[in-house]
């Protein structure tokens, strides 16, 4: 009976505290129900139940409602040729968000551009209706013959509505003449994705959500950066998924800040105030939304580290830092790199050979490819030997780029010279780097013998030269500052490098190509391939009888001229 008693008070006490666990679990998943603070466009009115929540039926109707009008949206979407969007087209619809239409109606007025607007349609005094913010409106006026469609015989007010017509101006109050009035896509799958977060529906959210953002795609929306940052919220605050949410955070980040056109304005978002009793939205800059809680999270990864690291080893310099990473990457590679180095000087040796035997097989390029491997096979030349930096160069350029983009928060508060954000493109910066990307191109060339073999290739190499560079450049237009840095940095250090050993090199004077000792590796492998021979026993083949009548004769005039160079010395002891 004792042992009764006292397991009694231990069941007690374990079911008191497992029910304050998931109390406590319970309220940090709740759903943000409130919505002061939230924009017009994105508030919903559910009816309460009796426990003060949001009534899923009533919720329910509703997005059948905006199911319905997203589907009607999409089925006649405008098709948008693809010239129209590469050229452009005057008879194009231009999107613009109703935070931007205050900014730009102005400078709208009396031009033939037709804009498209989306918000929640609301009657007006003296117009057919209004849009509006919390502190701000445009009015609506329906052109001749204009009337909405898409809405079936409902009453359009109090719906997401998207308008699409000219901007004229009745004092400071932009007024859309609107030749047409439809469902909004992007707003009805905003305004679902708040019903179903209100009824805790939290992956049907997400998907909603996702959607804006998909439909949205290349639009500086603050709606479709508020579907964004929900995302990554639900992520963080509901499902417990940090992983998810810092993804979310950073494509977000990616999208609507890393990629910003110049001279597009800085978006603005609403996310849940952060005192733990307040039940209202605040407004913040994008920036200020996610960056802490994307800091936070991506702090916890490896690369985040390495790359703090070294920022800390410069005394919190981030630009320093990555250029600490470009000089120690660059030095671990070295060794192949001087492999790469000294490829390209044995070939420089070949060359009057090479061009021989382009001169005697010009008719036969498969006779000149046996030649050719041939005669690097004797002289202990691997024409591919510059090939292995760049191949390993390429996993350590993703690494890289990820801890940058882990570490894009406090790059994002980093300046270097004339770059004033690390986070953001730098069209200067960008240039340099593709100047010192030409000239890396011109360096690695030398390890190629195709510029050497045929004269069709190497036209093609110096076509490679400069399309390779003005590729990166269209390609790393939208790139942080930061890695364009960081690239630079090891390009610069290359030619450092390339410099100093080419220096050495002269001093230490011509050496004698070693002769091909090892019968075996990659080269022998393709002097057997374009010869025809099988492989000999164990991989390996047996020694050549004789070497081709090039090789043979640059061989004795190394010798001849080591000879010589021994009885000069011999003559100077004398």
């Amino acid at each position: 009976m004792a042992k009764a008693t006292t397991a009694a008070p231990l069941w007690a006490a374990c079911v008191v505290v497992i029910g304050c666990l998931l109390v406590t679990s319970a309220a940090q998943a709740a759903p943000v129900t409130y919505q002061d603070g939230l924009p017009p466009a994105l508030r919903v009115q559910v009816k309460a139940t009796a426990d003060g929540s949001a009534d899923p039926a009533d919720a329910q109707e509703q997005i059948a409602q905006l199911d319905q009008f997203a589907e009607w949206a999409r089925q006649h979407k405008p098709r948008v040729g693809f010239l129209d969007k590469l050229l452009g087209s005057a008879s194009a619809v231009r999107p613009v968000a109703l935070e931007d239409l205050f900014r730009y109606a102005s400078s709208l007025r009396g031009q033939p551009i037709v804009v498209s607007v989306e918000g929640l349609y609301e009657k007006a005094e003296g117009a057919t209706a209004k849009f509006r913010t919390d502190d701000r409106h445009c009015l609506i006026e329906l052109a001749d013959g204009a009337v909405p469609e898409g809405f079936g015989t409902q009453d359009v007010y109090g719906l997401p509505v998207q308008v699409e017509g000219t901007i004229e101006l009745r004092g400071d109050v932009p007024v859309v003449r609107a030749s047409k009035v439809r469902p909004a896509l992007a707003l009805s799958l905003a305004r679902k994705g708040r019903l179903l977060e209100m009824t805790s529906q939290h992956e049907s959210a997400i998907d909603a959500y996702r959607q804006v953002e998909k439909e949205s795609m290349g639009q500086h929306s603050p709606i479709a950066a508020f579907a964004g940052v929900s995302v990554g919220r639900i992520y963080y605050d509901n499902l417990r998924n940090a992983k998810g949410a810092v993804k979310q955070y950073n494509a977000v980040w990616t999208n609507y800040i890393t990629h910003q056109t110049a001279g597009e304005t800085h978006l603005d978002t609403w996310v849940p105030a952060a005192a733990p009793d307040s039940q209202t939205w605040t407004k913040l800059p994008l920036r200020d939304a996610i960056g802490p809680t994307l800091d936070k999270l991506s702090s916890e990864s490896f690369w985040y580290k390495f790359v703090a690291l070294f920022v800390a080893l410069c005394g919190g310099n981030s630009a320093l830092g990555v250029l600490l990473i470009a000089v120690i990457v660059r030095l671990i590679i070295w060794p192949l790199t001087k492999k790469q180095l000294e490829s390209a000087e044995a070939m420089k040796r070949l060359q009057p050979q090479i061009k021989e035997l382009q001169s005697r097989c010009a008719d036969d390029k498969q006779k000149f490819q046996q030649e050719f491997w041939k005669l690097c096979q004797a002289n202990g030349v691997n024409p591919l030997g510059g090939c292995l930096p760049l191949l390993v160069q390429m996993p350590v350029l993703i690494a890289v780029y990820g801890g940058i983009r882990g570490y894009i928060v406090e790059f994002d508060k980093a300046s270097f010279l004339w770059v004033g954000n690390l986070a953001s493109p730098d069209m200067p910066l960008l240039i340099a780097y593709t100047i010192s990307m030409i000239l890396f191109q011109k360096m690695t060339m030398k390890t190629n013998p195709g510029a050497a073999m045929d004269p069709q290739q190497e036209q093609q190499q110096k076509m490679m030269m400069w399309m390779m560079p003005v590729m990166f450049f269209f390609m790393f237009k939208t790139f942080p500052a930061a890695f364009i840095l960081y690239w630079l940095g090891t390009n610069i250090i290359y030619f450092a490098q390339q410099w100093t050993y080419t220096r050495r090199a002269a001093k230490l004077g011509p050496e004698a190509p070693a002769a091909a000792k090892k019968q075996g590796g990659f080269v022998a492998s393709m002097v057997r391939a374009l010869s025809g021979e099988a492989p000999t026993e164990g991989g390996t083949e047996q020694p050549e009888t004789s070497k081709p009548e090039v090789d043979r004769r640059s061989m004795e005039d190394i010798r001849r001229e080591q000879k010589q160079d021994k009885r000069g010395k011999g003559r100077k002891r004398k």
